[in-house]
């Protein structure tokens, strides 16, 4: 008897065959699923990492631009009170030219 259930173990019917086969194609599309979402993901996180540091690149750049205007704009007020101390003194003199015509 034993000998006859050793055989029957190592037979499977139709119907059991069949539902190892859609198992097996279940967990084949589980697998391809799993792979193309974590591919997904893994543009995604590339694609953020990227924008980040697109963004923290700009924002430097941005920076440094803010610096330059800033130093830009003192130099312009600088000069703008050295003209206007020569302006003053020149004006002075034109009201004096003004007042004797």
């Amino acid at each position: 008897d034993d000998d006859d259930d050793d055989d029957d173990s190592g037979i499977i019917d139709a119907a059991t065959q069949a539902d190892i086969d859609a198992a097996k194609a279940a967990l084949d599309a589980a697998v391809t699923a799993e792979n193309d979402a974590d591919a997904a993901f893994q543009a995604a996180k590339n694609q953020a990492l990227t924008d980040k540091t697109d963004f923290v690149t700009a924002l430097d750049a941005a920076r440094v631009a803010k610096h330059a205007w800033e130093t830009a704009k003192d130099a312009v007020k600088k000069a703008q009170a050295k003209l206007a101390k020569y302006s003053d003194d020149d004006d002075d003199d034109d009201e004096d030219d003004d007042d004797d015509d």
